[in-house]
């Protein structure tokens, strides 16, 4: 660790999936910052792979394919990596990174969810297109449905499920207990966490400052009774969400 650096005895509870931590972890290692690790979710396959895989198959034509995270393009190059479309849109800096380590460029206008990505230009005069959604099961159907209303010919590909990981009441409460800030990808694991969370721990959470991905889920948190600062990366990406810890950090010894 970087005793010195400008994360300097910040401690961080990092709540990705266990498979996707690493980067962060090093990242807050490198900066100073003490990481500790909750995954609250798992990446699993779909609940019928062959059928997500002909999906695919099946929309090589597409106009254009869109992606809602990193997990739908790593688990989309899992069940078809080959004849993707020309224009693929990604949404957020780390969807489109993750498509640019499969030496894919791909269209990433700013921002990191839904509502954003349908206020985009591009996205406005898609009447009779054919495109592809590229997501997770159980997500929002915003998107799907929306660029439907608005004219366009609309696949959805469930390439991937999340399911949540079970910890010990104690080692939550832990781990709530040695920690300054969380960071926090989706509010599905805002919601993970707090149901995870023992009573008793309830308002040492509430009162804890969290890095959230967008302002839809700063919302959800509020409804859900955070009281303490609640931050937004400008991009869901792990350098994002490491420049916003440090312009908190400046903030808060101001």
């Amino acid at each position: 660790m970087n005793a010195a650096g400008p994360l300097a005895g910040v401690r961080v509870l990092v709540t990705r999936p266990a498979a996707q931590a690493a980067g962060m972890r090093e990242r807050l290692l490198a900066a100073g910052a003490e990481p500790r690790l909750l995954p609250l979710l798992r990446i699993a396959p779909p609940a019928d792979p062959e059928a997500a895989a002909r999906l695919l198959r099946e929309s090589r034509g597409a106009a254009f394919w869109l992606f809602t995270s990193a997990n739908a393009v790593q688990a989309a190059a899992r069940l078809g990596p080959e004849h993707w479309p020309q224009t693929l849109i990604a949404i957020g800096a780390g969807t489109a990174a993750a498509l640019a380590r499969l030496g894919y460029t791909a269209l990433a206008p700013e921002g990191a969810d839904s509502e954003t990505l349908l206020a985009w230009p591009r996205l406005q005069a898609v009447e009779g297109q054919e495109l592809l959604i590229v997501t997770g099961e159980g997500g929002r159907d915003l998107l799907a449905k929306t660029l439907a209303e608005r004219g366009a010919r609309v696949r959805v590909a469930r390439c991937y499920r999340r399911e949540p990981v079970r910890h010990a009441p104690e080692a939550v409460a832990t781990a709530l207990a040695e920690v300054d800030i969380a960071l926090l990808t989706s509010g599905e694991t805002l919601e993970q966490l707090l149901a995870l969370t023992p009573e008793a721990e309830r308002t040492r959470l509430l009162a804890l400052p969290l890095v959230v991905p967008s302002a839809r889920v700063v919302e959800l948190a509020r409804r859900l009774g955070f009281q303490a600062a609640l931050l937004v990366p400008d991009a869901v990406s792990d350098a994002a969400y490491l420049a916003c810890l440090l312009r908190w950090r400046q903030e808060s010894t101001l």
